[in-house]
């Protein structure tokens, strides 16, 4: 869905990886299947990170060539564990996984992801011994981000007044102030990153 908006708003989309299970499903000219198609090379992972307008992605690695190494702007859907987020950089987007409760079937706020201790976790094991299952975005949810990050690059976006308090009250509740073992640093320093805005005015349950 998110593709099929881009090639609508004028894009070409380049489906990337270098390992994937199956074709992508469409038969659309402007939407490319290079990672299926037999013309990937490493090369062009690199140049294509360097050209392109900016990157979709779920925080699995490739997305360090145009976010981190050539500064482009990414959108990250189906985001964990979402202390990692990286939030540094004015031109990320995000969303995440909704958490939910088994034996409620409640979805956890922000707070309680942290509160129950599967903010940082690193394995579907770990929530599952948590009694937490893990919801993935629908193709609405990252398309509406996706579209969020085209209109923003434009500067077509048009803010709703409950967007800066929504943006705000997200904030306040992520744990800002953490100290990584590693190297005794803060892991998050200047808070620059969004989370989406049309996902936080459908799920306010994240920031109650």
């Amino acid at each position: 869905m998110a593709a099929e908006a881009l090639v609508a708003r004028g894009y070409y989309v380049i489906r990337m990886g270098a390992v994937v299970g199956k074709a992508f499903p469409t038969d659309n000219p402007k939407i490319i299947d290079y990672a299926f198609n037999g013309m990937r090379t490493d090369f062009m992972d690199i140049y294509l990170g360097a050209k392109c307008s900016f990157c979709v992605s779920t925080g699995t690695g490739w997305d360090a060539v145009p976010g981190w190494l050539f500064r482009k702007p990414v959108v990250f859907t189906n985001f964990l564990p979402i202390g990692y987020l990286p939030t540094f950089c004015r031109n990320f987007i995000f969303i995440s996984k909704k958490h939910i409760e088994i034996s409620t079937n409640l979805e956890l706020s922000l707070s309680q992801i942290f509160s129950r201790g599967v903010g940082f976790c690193l394995s579907s094991r770990q929530y599952e011994d948590q009694n937490i299952r893990l919801v993935e975005n629908t193709p609405e949810e990252i398309c509406d981000v996706v579209l969020e990050m085209v209109e923003r690059l434009q500067g077509t976006w048009l803010p709703q007044k409950i967007d800066t308090v929504l943006q705000e009250n997200f904030w306040k509740i992520f744990p800002k102030d953490l100290i990584t073992s590693s190297n005794n640093k803060p892991l998050h320093g200047e808070i620059r990153a969004r989370f989406g805005a049309n996902y936080l005015r459908k799920n306010q349950v994240l920031i109650n």
